[in-house]
């Protein structure tokens, strides 16, 4: 009882100072009517009907008022499973192994179970689960209904196209999905990750296989596929991404998808960079870097800061309150490294109205992506990254980071690289180069969206970057969206840890790079929302391991030897019961709104 009521007092809405969560448009007798109902409703569910979860079946003929998830649904084992890739997506070894968290396989029949060669402190093996397995598949939609989830939606890549032992996974899940579904009232829908489809891959590939689920898997006709405005949905994530998609084949797959005579007619759900207005208006607001321990960071630069077809010089400068010592600087390109390299590059600080090169700096011809530079220390209130090469014209930041170390970059480790506790109280503002003018076929591309559905998986990671997004990104979300007759989904995370992915890769990342905190930092996220006029909800994700995203049920006493994350002391299910709880008052929020509105 204590946990259910301390979910409920959670999931309450925030008090704000003032109502920039809402759009400005809201009007002023709706504001209560999403903000207060959410406790009540909640505690009143503290019945056993309602900590059993829904025991009937969900309405798939509307997103309103649902709580979906992504399911990747990508696991394989030893090969007993039927898979001809073994230990896709997680490995079975402490040399080779790509998860983060372990799930809770108590509830699993032995042959659900396939064992590894990691071991439990008792000598035990450690088994983990695959997707292959029909049994453990529909049991996660037992669990979903046993918290009041809706639904999911299953991703589907480019790369499951082409290879004919992925096409047989992918194939064989989507039937799993698809009975677990049905047997436990579930909704469910497709969503294409497009983020390595390159340009022929539309005609190639895309299309047909979206074809064959409508001719010969006819998936839309399922009594569980989820519908919205009378169309089957469909998602497809990746669209106005630094990525192989370019925005000319993402036009061609939507247009395809939406105004096709047979196989279009689709609800068009659409994941897009977090900042994906910036695209409609150049020269958005940014949000701002914060200082810590004489630490300058800006942070998700691909999302934020990104110069197109436009020639150098780029720049990006940071305004601190008082003076700053630095000595280190590290600059990281695009997606954590995945992008080019920037080519030539100097840091510059201000004195008396005139940008100084710290010659130390300067880069010609770079081609780390990950470049980390010591300089003498240089104390200033202003320091300005300039630009003058970039491959292809453009200019993408993952990170742009400042310190002052004793011992340079020798002290430059995991412990200062990866999310370090930030000082609000000193605050920089940012500014950025014109980025250029506002792509018109990427826009063309946001525009054939229904819903959008703005991806923040590691955008922030704690409560203050959560508040500024949601007071200076998300109500100009809300209004653009509704300005253009389409709707707004947001996605919530629980927290991000990758650690033996990226060791795998040769690169090493913190473990818990984002903080699960019990819980609450998912809570936090999940009550800013409802205190909006979202009416539904994207959770990031059900079953993600190997990125540490997952809701289903891990385990608080992992195997040994190798760095995994725990439950903190909570119960496997924990995570299922917020969202579940997050469930209940969505879909009574969502009450409220029609009764409302029904008497205006």
């Amino acid at each position: 009882m204590n946990v259910q009521m301390n979910l409920a007092a959670y999931l309450r809405p925030p008090v704000m100072k003032n109502r920039r969560y809402l759009p400005a448009e809201t009007p002023v007798s709706l504001f209560p009517t999403l903000l207060f109902p959410v406790l009540p409703f909640i505690l009143s569910c503290i019945s056993s009907a309602c900590v059993a979860g829904e025991t009937g079946r969900v309405d798939p003929s509307t997103m309103h008022g649902k709580m979906l998830c992504g399911y990747q649904g990508w696991f394989t084992t030893d090969g007993s499973d039927g898979a001809r890739i073994q230990w896709m997506h997680q490995g079975n070894s402490p040399e080779k192994f790509g998860l983060d968290i372990w799930p809770d396989t108590s509830e699993l029949d032995d042959d659900e179970k396939y064992e590894t060669e990691f071991r439990h402190a008792d000598g035990s093996p450690a088994c983990l689960f695959s997707s292959m397995n029909e049994k453990t598949v529909v049991r996660h939609f037992q669990w979903m209904r046993e918290n009041g989830i809706d639904g999911v939606f299953l991703q589907h890549f480019t790369s499951a196209m082409k290879d004919p032992r992925v096409i047989e996974i992918r194939e064989k899940v989507i039937a799993n999905v698809r009975k677990g579904a049905e047997r436990y009232g579930r909704c469910w829908a497709l969503m294409y990750d497009i983020s390595g489809m390159g340009d022929d891959d539309v005609e190639k590939y895309m299309i047909p296989h979206w074809k064959q689920m409508i001719d010969e898997k006819k998936i839309t006709r399922d009594a569980m596929y989820l519908h919205h405005g009378g169309k089957p949905v469909l998602g497809v994530w990746g669209v106005g991404f630094q990525n192989k998609a370019t925005p000319d084949a993402c036009n061609r797959l939507l247009d395809f998808l939406k105004n096709d005579p047979k196989y279009g007619g689709n609800t068009l759900v659409v994941g897009v960079p977090v900042l994906w207005r910036q695209d409609q208006t150049p020269r958005a607001d940014h949000l701002p870097a914060f200082m810590n321990d004489n630490r300058a960071e800006i942070r998700d630069g691909r999302y934020r800061w990104r110069s197109h077809d436009a020639e150098p010089p780029h720049w990006a400068t940071l305004t601190f309150p008082e003076p700053v010592a630095v000595n280190v600087m590290r600059v990281v390109a695009g997606d954590f490294g995945n992008e080019d390299a920037m080519r030539d590059f100097v840091l510059q600080y201000e004195q008396q109205g005139t940008w100084i090169d710290i010659e130390e700096t300067r880069q010609i011809d770079n081609e780390e992506k990950d470049r980390r530079v010591a300089f003498p220390e240089t104390t200033a209130s202003k320091f300005r990254l300039w630009i003058t090469e970039t491959p292809k014209n453009e200019a993408g930041i993952w990170e742009w980071a400042l310190y002052r170390l004793e011992n340079g970059l020798a002290s430059l480790d995991d412990t200062v690289l990866r999310n370090p506790e930030k000082n609000l109280s000193t605050r920089a503002s940012v500014e950025v180069s014109s980025i250029a003018g506002a792509d018109p076929v990427k826009i063309a591309a946001f525009e054939k969206s229904d819903v959008i559905l703005p991806w923040v998986v590691g955008f922030y990671s704690g409560p203050d970057r959560l508040e500024k997004y949601m007071n200076d990104v998300v109500p100009g979300d809300i209004v653009l969206c509704r300005e253009r007759g389409q709707e707004f989904i947001p996605v919530v995370f629980p927290g991000f840890s990758w650690h033996n992915l990226m060791k795998g890769r040769g690169r090493e990342e913190k473990l818990g790079a984002i903080p699960r905190r019990k819980g609450d930092f998912l809570i936090e996220q999940i009550r800013a929302h409802l205190a909006t006029d979202a009416r539904m909800m994207y959770v990031a994700m059900f079953d993600e391991m190997d990125e540490a995203t997952c809701i289903f049920k891990t385990t608080d006493n992992p195997p040994p030897g190798t760095p995994l994350l725990d439950m903190e002391g909570e119960p496997s299910d924990r995570y299922l019961k917020i969202v579940g709880y997050a469930s209940k008052a969505l879909k009574r929020k969502e009450a409220k709104l029609k009764t409302e509105n029904g008497r205006r």
